[in-house]
């Protein structure tokens, strides 16, 4: 019971130590191995559930923008000090954002630029907020109904008649 103990500080001590430096992977393992001997307290366990979605924002970041933004999003808003959270999520969005800018889909662009600054501003991500908006506005808007037009007729239906008919 004492062995189960000082293994459980040393677990957890080693735990939080690397989960707040580069090797967030052996943090979580420490951790792991803590919880089998006892329970985490609420700092360890947050720790754990930021480590994880830093992780997982990672394994998408630079490959799916948006989700990983949506990742550190969730951080950045419950531990901005995080793994420098708040500055990842800043880069995902912009880079996001640039993505829908290539394809001229502005709208999109101008709403993931906006976000970006509330982050972080820039002239560079001004720029860019500035073209996509410039292009929203010059976009043509969808008509929501159409009118002034003579119904078809004498067309047969696609569908056969239901017997119910």
């Amino acid at each position: 019971l004492e062995t189960d103990g000082f293994l459980y500080t040393s677990y957890l001590n080693l735990g939080l130590e690397h989960i707040q430096g580069d090797q967030v992977e052996t943090g979580i393992n420490y951790f792991s191995q803590a919880d089998k001997l006892g329970d985490l307290p609420q700092e360890a366990l947050d720790y754990w559930l930021w480590a994880e979605l830093h992780l997982q924002g990672m394994a998408y970041y630079g490959v799916n923008w948006g989700v990983a933004a949506n990742f550190f999003r969730d951080i950045c808003l419950s531990a901005p000090f995080y793994q420098g959270s708040c500055d990842r999520l800043f880069e995902s969005l912009v880079a996001y954002g640039d993505q829908y800018l290539v394809a001229e889909d502005y709208c999109p662009a101008e709403e993931i630029y906006r976000e970006a600054r509330l982050q972080k501003r820039s002239s560079e991500l001004d720029e860019k907020l500035s073209q996509a908006a410039q292009g929203c506005d010059e976009a043509t808007p969808t008509p929501l109904a159409i009118t002034n037009t003579l119904p078809v007729t004498g067309t047969e239906s696609l569908f056969p008649p239901t017997s119910n008919e």
